[in-house]
């Protein structure tokens, strides 16, 4: 404690005193300043909260949403790497209060800049996902005083007039090129992995699966119709304890959800 000059010792005798000359407990007073202090404080913190309760923003939202709000089976993976690619980098650090529909269709025009209807409509649903699950918790519904913008935003007007929604069996061309790509890509991607390393690295999509994926496509069979076609042996082994063949675990989806899951895994 550093020590008082014999000037601030003076003026402390002096305000006693003065205290004292006004029926005043110089105790009572210093306990009561003390207390002012405090409540000063305390107000102070409690100003500083608010305006960080009022000032949080997308990105802090999608944290909680995603810890709290959104359980998917791939632990909220593709979630994270699309928002982190195409939403909070235009609107991440922006206050949820000041959030607009013009917000999110710089959002989705940006996608669509890259020719990517389908991926249009799963942003919109996704960040739609994410605003309704706030508007009905707190603070987060305080900040949205005006209305939930996502319930402003027409994706139709955003997508080509030709567009149609694509069901699981089927992938446009495009899409097929690219999965063909990403198959390539995770393939040169595991062999340029050092010694040691690949244990640990992502491994490229299995040869026989390739195959399977490339028939339904094809075909558009289904994946039982795959499985044990007539006439012919199938192309999987029979997994122990069953009688019955089926591919590796990781293909027992459809051709869709196979050409997404391969397409982010980077």
């Amino acid at each position: 404690m550093a020590k008082k000059s014999l000037a601030q010792i003076r003026a402390e005798r002096d305000e006693v005193r003065a205290t004292v000359t006004k029926g005043i407990d110089p105790t009572t007073a210093r306990k009561a300043a003390k207390i002012e202090a405090q409540a000063a404080i305390a107000a102070t913190i409690a100003e500083a909260e608010r305006q960080a309760a009022e000032n949080k923003t997308v990105a802090d939202l999608f944290e909680e949403w995603m810890h709290d709000g959104v359980s998917r089976q791939d632990g909220n993976a593709e979630l994270r790497r699309s928002f982190t690619k195409d939403v909070l980098p235009l609107i991440g650090k922006k206050p949820l209060r000041n959030l607009t529909e013009k917000d999110l269709l710089a959002v989705l025009r940006s996608v669509k800049a890259r020719g990517l209807n389908r991926t249009v409509v799963i942003r919109n649903n996704d960040i739609g996902q994410m605003l309704h699950w706030a508007e009905k918790r707190k603070p987060w519904r305080g900040l949205m005083t005006d209305g939930n913008p996502a319930d402003l935003v027409d994706v139709n007007k955003l997508l080509d007039h030709d567009y149609q929604e694509q069901r699981d069996r089927l992938l446009s061309p495009n899409e097929i090129r690219e999965l063909r790509n990403i198959f390539a890509r995770l393939e040169h991607d595991y062999d340029a992995l050092p010694a040691g390393h690949k244990y640990s690295g992502i491994r490229p999509v299995n040869p026989r699966v390739q195959c399977a994926v490339w028939i339904c496509l094809r075909t558009l069979c289904r994946t039982g119709e795959l499985l044990k076609p007539n006439g012919a042996t199938s192309i999987w082994k029979k997994a122990p304890g069953s009688s019955r063949p089926r591919p590796p675990r990781a293909t027992r989806a459809s051709a869709r959800i196979i050409m997404y899951s391969c397409r982010h895994s980077h």
